[in-house]
């Protein structure tokens, strides 16, 4: 058996700001409170700041960008003007539970099957590339092709890019595309976005009343050109991309993971035999904390491993402890999956 190590907490808990970045914001803030016409005025596709400042840091036409409260809240939109979403599986169960009581029809399919079944025209399919929490999947140029042939019949494509901030990825043509500052930020940053030729005009009824306050986002609007992104990606982004990396090249020699794509989190498929609560139960003995596969809607039993707020070093003693046979209920097969 290798050591586990002291333990770790990989269940994706944000990291404190560093206090640079704390004070840029305080003097950001402070900035935009002075602006009388803030307090006055509503904004209601968003502030002009701070739409073309995202529209700079993700190569998007700031014309397009509507400015939400979240990822969430814009699926309600999505949920009200359209009979029937399909969210892909694995993914985010909150996203489930936030549309469980809109009028439209929402069920969960793979992949595979949202880019080539025959859905009925004004479906929305609903994606989450790069790095889909929980095991990492990105678009190739095969799922790209056979998406915007969807969108071309009449689909609506939303690709949700939550996790951009990590890496780069394809982008589907015609797609309206979603994000946020929560996981960079953490969830306190309430500010999201919508890049779409028809969203505002949609989205109207959440939009009145329910968008973030148009103080709060200049606020944000002047964090990032003052470089305040960039404060928070050296916090947040490169420590778990270098936790992804140790994690990696720990594993024992000839596990799958060996050449795994870097991103913010990893699905590991159990043993056969094994089941999620009994090796949550025996990791958490040795000190580390992993996530239910199942809390994504995992097809088969496995924990996500989440690389933020992680060192480097414990990554690796995590990777390491994996070669015990015991750990994780069964016969150390565990695939460490980047794709679905």
């Amino acid at each position: 058996m290798t050591g586990g190590g002291p333990g770790a907490d990989f269940g994706g808990g944000q990291p404190p700001w560093p206090v640079d970045a704390v004070e840029l914001w305080a003097g950001c803030a402070a900035a935009a409170a002075r602006r009388a016409e803030l307090w006055r005025v509503p904004a209601p596709r968003g502030d002009d700041l701070l739409r073309e400042q995202l529209g700079a840091v993700l190569e998007l036409d700031p014309d397009l960008l509507t400015v939400v409260g979240s990822v969430r809240a814009a699926a309600v939109t999505y949920a009200r003007r359209h009979g029937q979403l399909v969210l892909e599986r694995p993914g985010w169960r909150g996203l489930t539970a936030a549309l469980a009581d809109s009028r439209a029809r929402v069920r969960r399919a793979g992949l595979d099957e949202i880019a080539g079944a025959d859905w009925p025209a004004g479906t929305v399919l609903w994606l989450t590339s790069p790095h889909r929490n929980p095991d990492g999947a990105t678009l190739d140029a095969d799922l790209v092709t056979r998406l915007a042939g969807q969108v071309r019949r009449g689909r609506r494509v939303v690709l949700d890019e939550a996790y951009r901030w990590f890496g780069a990825g394809p982008r589907v043509p015609g797609a309206d595309l979603v994000g946020s500052l929560h996981k960079l930020a953490g969830m306190g940053a309430r500010l999201g976005w919508v890049h779409s030729a028809d969203f505002f005009g949609e989205a109207v009824p959440e939009l009145v009343g329910s968008t973030p306050s148009a103080v709060w986002q200049h606020a944000w609007g002047r964090f990032l050109a003052a470089g305040g992104l960039e404060l928070l990606r050296a916090a947040v982004v490169t420590p778990a991309l270098a936790a992804s990396a140790a994690f990696s090249a720990g594993l024992p020699a000839g596990e799958p993971d060996a050449t795994a794509v870097p991103g913010p989190h990893r699905l590991l498929r159990l043993p056969p035999g094994a089941d999620e609560p009994g090796a949550l139960r025996r990791l958490g003995v040795r000190g580390w904390t992993l996530g239910p596969g199942s809390a994504f809607d995992a097809d088969v039993p496995a924990l996500r491993v989440s690389f933020v707020g992680v060192t480097a070093d414990a990554a690796a003693e995590l990777a390491a402890a994996l070669a015990d046979p015991d750990l994780l209920g069964g016969e150390v097969a565990a695939d460490v999956r980047t794709g679905a």
